[in-house]
């Protein structure tokens, strides 16, 4: 009897997916999270994976590279990765990783019997036509200083509100036109949410108000695209040998976290390399969900957007932020790109319910930050780019809960008068629904206190 594994931390989906293949005459083998889903395809060395792309640990993309490149012991026959989002580039990278198929959740019993009948080769689909689908280009030791520093509330500050490429200018100067980069100073810690170019100005005012003692900082990357990570090389606390600078993240789509970031300062990129740098850098990879950072709680939840991206929520003693800064509601995503109307339906379902995970994760936040690029008008040109608009913004903090909300990742094409309108608009449409929502506009320099 041929085997078959399925690494999903979809308990439902699974016990589908494995009911299918007992029918079919397959033995089946679970695992929930890609640690186990490795050892246990290691062990029982299946014929069939069926793996998803997003898991605690390891993602799909890091299981099927291992499996193809493991040569002490036998290779699955077929290694198919599975994603409920439809983005082109995660399927080219499901290619360079190894893998045969790519399919989207959910899928259909005849679906599912067609696909296994196939031949198991992995038909590469050329670069999409026109536009890109994904947009423009162990513990902690004590901080030595925090007694000096520990304030009775939570201070967040934004230093860099724009998505997608930096947008300078006079149609710019209210809101800014640096990318992301948020600073959240809470129990006598300094964490960072993404690291755009935001993160050169800020850079410079922690070391202003380090008074030579260094700076001792954690950075939270959502994921490494690059209005997320350009600022990094000019962060200036890299350039202090008192400074400790700690970068957390999970691993891409091909490679660990550290690999993704080594070239941002490599020749001839740059030039200067990390290992010049006479502060102390750690680059911890993310392989769990949840972590602690001295006093706050920090929980990640998968956003929809291409590649591996992660939004963050901190629970701190006087208050909550989530940060949700790329992301297109599964809903509008599916109902705008389904092209399978017999499994619509299906898909519509399935959308709702990554949804409504989404809205449990930030049920309650005192504050959220969230992706919304574009307006309703705009939104269904830009449909599968993987951004959310403003009017999603205010349905998602309303039902869930939340206190305040910051409109935030603007189009870079957006200038100070259209955000504004945007801002209006969403302040209308909470009150149409009842809500005492606040509802804000992230500008640089904006700062928003909790206790």
């Amino acid at each position: 009897m041929s085997a078959a594994l399925i690494i999903s931390p979809d308990a439902a989906w699974t016990a589908l997916m494995a009911g299918w293949l007992r029918q079919a005459g397959w033995e089946t083998h679970q695992a929930h999270h890609g640690p186990g889903g490795l050892d246990l395809a290691r062990r029982v060395r299946p014929d069939l994976v069926i793996c998803e792309i997003h898991l605690e640990g390891l993602n799909g993309f890091q299981i099927c590279r291992a499996l193809r490149q493991d040569a002490k012991s036998p290779q699955p026959s077929r290694v198919i990765l599975v994603s409920p989002s439809q983005y082109p580039i995660d399927q080219f990278s499901a290619a360079e990783a190894g893998a045969d198929d790519f399919w989207f959740k959910p899928a259909t019993p005849e679906f599912f019997a067609e696909k296994l009948a196939q031949s198991p080769e992995f038909n590469r689909l050329p670069p999409p036509a026109g536009k890109i689908p994904f947009g423009l280009p162990g513990p902690l030791p004590p901080d030595a200083t925090s007694s000096a520093r520990v304030e009775p509330r939570t201070i967040i500050r934004f230093w860099g509100v724009r998505g997608s490429i930096p947008a300078p200018g006079p149609g710019t100067v209210i809101h800014g036109g640096n990318t992301a980069c948020v600073e959240i100073r809470t129990g006598g810690k300094t964490i960072i949410l993404d690291a755009g170019t935001g993160l050169r100005p800020l850079g410079l005012a922690l070391m202003a108000g380090a008074a030579g003692q260094g700076v001792d900082c954690d950075i939270l990357l959502s994921h490494t695209h690059w209005d997320h990570i350009q600022g990094l090389p000019f962060f200036a606390p890299l350039n202090d040998p008192l400074s400790r600078i700690r970068i957390h993240g999970f691993a891409t789509a091909d490679q660990a976290l550290a690999d993704t970031l080594r070239p941002l300062m490599q020749s001839p990129w740059f030039p200067i390399d990390w290992h010049q740098l006479p502060s102390r850098v750690e680059v911890h990879q993310l392989q769990a969900p949840d972590f602690q950072l001295g006093e706050t709680q920090v929980r990640s939840s998968w956003l929809n957007h291409p590649g591996i991206c992660a939004g963050f929520r901190l629970d701190t003693a006087s208050g909550s932020v989530a940060y949700l800064p790329d992301h297109e509601p599964f809903h509008r995503y599916v109902s705008s790109l389904c092209a399978n109307p017999d499994n619509a339906a299906a898909r519509v379902s399935l959308a709702g319910e990554q949804d409504m995970r989404l809205q449990r994760f930030i049920a309650g936040s005192d504050l959220l930050i969230v992706d919304a690029q574009y307006d309703s008008r705009e939104y269904p040109e830009f449909a599968g780019w993987g951004h959310g608009c403003s009017t999603d913004a205010v349905r998602m903090a309303v039902e869930a809960g939340v206190k305040k909300l910051c409109l935030f990742h603007h189009d870079p094409c957006h200038n100070d008068e259209d955000l504004d309108r945007m801002t209006a608009e969403a302040q209308g449409l909470a009150r149409a629904a009842g809500s005492d929502l606040v509802v804000e506009c992230a500008r640089e320099g904006l700062e928003i206190v909790l206790q």
